[in-house]
C-alpha cells in the first residue's frame, strides 16, 4: 500500500464521516473498532501509507485488535479488503451508494447476492429498481410515465435519494399535495436529500416538526405548561389567532405570561386579552357569516384542479381527431418509457447506453411534437394540464407543507363557488 503524499500537512486537513456510518454503524460498534475506522478512513481520504502496525502504534492498541477491527467492518459491508501483490488494500465504501443501490441485509448487499460485486455498482440493482418502480406505481395508483423511470434514476444519481425516500415523496405529494407531476415530486426529492433524510421515520420526523401550525400549537402549549395536546376548540381558537387575526407568536408568547398569577390558565383567558389588543390596534373579528371554512376552500381547489385536467382532456381528444400523428407520437413515448423500465430492471449488458439512447429517442419525439402542435396552430403546451398558482401546483399548500400566497384569493373565489353551488340547489 504505497501512496504519495505531502503529509506533514495532513493532520491540518479534515475527514469526512459519512452521517449513515454515524447513526447506522458506529452506535453499535465497539469503540476500539470505531477508533480503527476513523484513522484508517483518515488514511485513505489523505492518501497516507499505514500498515497494522502502524496502525496499532498510533492508537495504543494491538496488530491483531486492528485486524480483527478490519475485518469487524468488512463483515458488516463498510470497507473491502484485497491483495496488491504482497501489500494488503483497504477500500472504504461509500456507504450511501450502498444504501441507494443495495439494500443492505447481514453486512451484505442485494448487489452482492445477485453477483453484481461486492458493493455500490455505477447502477442501482435490478432487484432494488423493479422494488422501487413497483413500489411507486402502488403509491401513484398509475403506471409510471414515459420519462419518469429515467427521471427518478437521474434522483438516486444527482441527490443521493434512496428508494425508501423517493417512494415517500411520491405518497406524500400524492396525499398532501395532491400532485405527483414528475417536476414537483423532484423538489421534494432533492430537498429532503440534501437534509440527509433517507428513512420513512426521519422524513415523517422532519415533516412533523415543520409543520407549522403543529408547531404554534405545541409552543403556546409549553408557555401555559401544558404537557397535553390541544383539544379540536382549542385548535381553532389558536387557528382564529395566526391565520385570521395575523398575530404574531411573539405577542401570543407574551399574552400566556399573563396567566402566571391564575390557578388554572387556559385558552380562553388568553383569547380574551388577544382579541381586546386586537380591538384596540383597529382590527375588526370577522363574524362567522363572512368567513368560510377552509374544508370548502380546499373543495374548490379539488374542483379546479378537476376542471384544469378535464380542459386538458377535451385538448387532447380535439388535436387526437384532427392531427392523428399526435395521438401516435404519444402512443410511441408511452411504448419508449415502458421500454426503458424493462431496460432498467433487465441484466443485459449494456443497458445504460440502451437507456440513454431511449431518453434521446423520447426526448426527440417531445420535440416532434411540440413543433407539430404548433405548424398546426396550436402552442406547444396545449396538450398540458395548466395550472393557475404555479408555487403550489393549486393546491394551496406549498412544498413546504405551509399555506401558499394564493389561498386568500382562491377563498373569495371559493365563497362565489359555494353561492352558485346553493343556487343551483335551490332551483332543483
Amino acid at each position: 500500500m504505497k501512496f504519495t503524499y505531502d503529509n506533514k500537512d495532513r493532520y491540518l486537513l479534515d475527514t469526512e464521516v459519512e452521517n449513515i456510518f454515524i447513526s447506522e454503524y458506529m452506535v453499535n460498534a465497539p469503540g476500539e473498532y470505531v477508533k480503527v475506522y476513523l484513522y484508517g478512513l483518515m488514511c485513505a481520504q489523505t492518501g497516507q501509507d499505514a500498515s497494522p502496525s502502524v496502525i496499532a502504534k498510533q492508537l495504543s492498541s494491538s496488530e491483531e485488535e486492528v485486524r480483527k477491527a478490519f475485518l469487524y467492518w468488512k463483515e458488516r459491508g463498510v470497507i473491502r479488503l484485497y491483495k496488491d501483490g504482497d501489500d494488503e488494500g483497504i477500500e472504504f465504501v461509500s456507504l450511501r451508494s450502498m444504501f441507494v443501490y443495495g439494500t443492505r441485509k447481514g453486512g451484505r448487499t442485494q448487489c452482492d447476492k445477485q453477483g453484481k460485486g461486492s458493493g455500490a455498482s455505477s447502477s442501482i440493482c435490478d432487484a432494488t429498481l423493479a422494488e422501487l418502480y413497483k413500489n411507486v406505481e402502488r403509491a401513484l395508483g398509475r403506471p409510471l410515465g414515459a420519462k419518469e423511470s429515467v427521471e427518478i434514476i437521474s434522483w438516486i444519481d444527482d441527490y443521493g435519494a434512496t428508494p425508501e425516500l423517493i417512494v415517500k415523496a411520491y405518497s406524500y405529494c400524492r396525499e398532501v399535495h395532491k400532485k405527483d407531476a414528475p417536476a414537483y415530486v423532484a423538489k421534494v426529492v432533492k430537498s429532503w436529500a440534501l437534509k440527509g433524510l433517507t428513512s420513512v421515520s426521519a422524513i415523517e420526523e422532519y415533516l412533523e416538526e415543520n409543520e407549522r401550525t403543529r408547531f404554534l400549537y405545541k409552543r403556546v402549549f409549553k408557555a401555559l405548561g401544558f404537557a397535553r395536546y390541544a383539544t379540536e376548540e382549542e385548535r381553532r381558537i389558536m387557528d382564529v389567532w395566526f391565520n385570521e387575526m395575523n398575530i404574531p407568536i411573539d405577542q401570543v408568547l407574551e399574552a400566556c405570561k399573563k396567566t402566571s398569577g391564575i390557578t388554572n390558565p387556559n385558552i380562553n383567558y388568553i383569547d380574551k386579552i388577544l382579541k381586546n389588543q386586537y380591538k384596540e390596534n383597529g382590527g375588526s373579528i370577522s363574524g362567522e357569516e363572512e368567513k368560510i371554512p377552509a374544508g370548502v376552500v380546499l373543495k374548490y381547489y379539488d374542483y379546479v384542479r378537476e376542471t384544469e385536467e378535464a380542459l386538458a382532456k377535451e385538448h387532447a381528444e380535439e388535436v387526437y381527431d384532427k392531427i392523428p400523428e399526435i395521438r401516435e407520437l404519444d402512443e410511441q413515448i408511452r411504448r419508449a418509457g415502458s421500454e426503458m423500465s424493462r431496460i432498467m430492471i433487465s441484466r443485459a449488458e449494456g443497458k445504460k447506453e440502451a437507456a440513454e439512447e431511449l431518453r434521446r429517442r423520447v426526448d426527440s419525439m417531445l420535440a416532434e411534437k411540440a413543433a407539430t402542435l404548433t405548424d398546426n396552430g396550436y402552442p406547444a403546451d396545449y396538450l398540458e394540464v395548466k395550472r393557475r398558482c404555479k408555487i403550489c401546483g393549486d393546491t394551496g399548500t406549498t412544498e413546504n407543507g405551509e399555506r401558499c400566497e394564493c389561498f386568500a384569493k382562491m377563498m373569495e373565489e371559493a365563497k362565489e363557488w359555494q353561492n352558485s353551488l346553493k343556487t343551483k340547489t335551490s332551483f332543483s
